[in-house]
């Protein structure tokens, strides 16, 4: 073990923990500039030699992008450690220093997609704020429309995993994408990437921008704060938000606000 390569603890914990293909390309880019060193020559001082030869000195997106890589080494030799491969993460809180770019993006309203206004991809995500593989990812089965509130049964399957255990829900269906359902072309997660470049090509913006623009305006709407985290698929905030149970009619209600 004394000899192996960066790159080679890299597999070995791919192997040993399956991870999403996006987050091995993000592993193979963040172990790239140290693949050829030894896994027992990383100490502290790789990782400073990392960061000063890694970052650039224009603009926070550099910071962004070191600060991923730096998880991502941090995430890789997590997993060493639990498999023993090594005793220490020397990655530990390497990133902290490093601010995450947040992008912004202008609220757009439901006429400035004209040309879209007849896709059930588009109308899906208008409707629902889902993510991007979500979405293209369902399995037919997964959509329940004989329901007495139809839904989405968000899950881990064999398209997609889902990002977190927040993201595993039940997401009834606005009304107002029913006759869409039937026209969507599901179990194929790579499909929601070709659409987001569809968009972007016309919108000048991807499939992620339309989830902020759902989040915006649910808060415009007034959409309970537990119930449009429930909706979303994020962890909600604070104690008393995590007590209590989310009912699938409080979330129909509030969601069939949104238009």
């Amino acid at each position: 073990m004394k000899q192996m390569l960066v790159a080679d603890l890299a597999e070995r914990c791919r192997r040993l923990k399956p991870i999403e293909p996006s987050t091995y390309v993000s592993w193979q880019k963040a172990v790239a500039p140290i693949k050829d060193l030894k896994v027992s020559d990383v100490c502290l001082d790789t990782t400073l030699d990392y960061r000063m030869s890694q970052l650039k000195p224009w603009g926070p997106l550099a910071q962004s992008t070191l600060k991923c890589r730096l998880w991502s080494l941090q995430a890789i030799w997590n997993v060493a450690k639990e498999a023993q491969y090594v005793e220490d993460n020397p990655w530990v809180g390497s990133g902290k220093q490093y601010k995450k770019d947040r992008r912004r993006y202008g609220q757009k309203n439901f006429n400035d997609y004209l040309a879209f206004h007849e896709d059930p991809m588009f109308l899906g995500y208008w409707y629902h704020g889902m993510r991007l593989g979500e979405l293209a990812g369902l399995l037919p089965e997964e959509i329940h429309t004989d329901a007495d509130i139809p839904y989405f049964d968000l899950k881990h399957n064999s398209v997609r995993k889902l990002k977190n255990d927040a993201s595993i829900r039940q997401l009834p269906i606005h009304h107002l994408f029913m006759p869409y359902v039937h026209l969507l072309k599901t179990d194929d997660k790579w499909l929601g990437k070709t659409w987001s470049n569809k968009l972007a090509k016309k919108m000048g913006h991807g499939a992620h921008a339309l989830r902020h623009n759902f989040i915006t305006r649910m808060r415009r709407a007034g959409v309970e704060y537990s119930l449009a985290m429930a909706i979303v698929g994020h962890t909600p905030m604070g104690e008393t938000a995590s007590y209590g149970d989310i009912y699938m009619d409080d979330i129909n209600n509030e969601l069939q606000k949104l238009r």
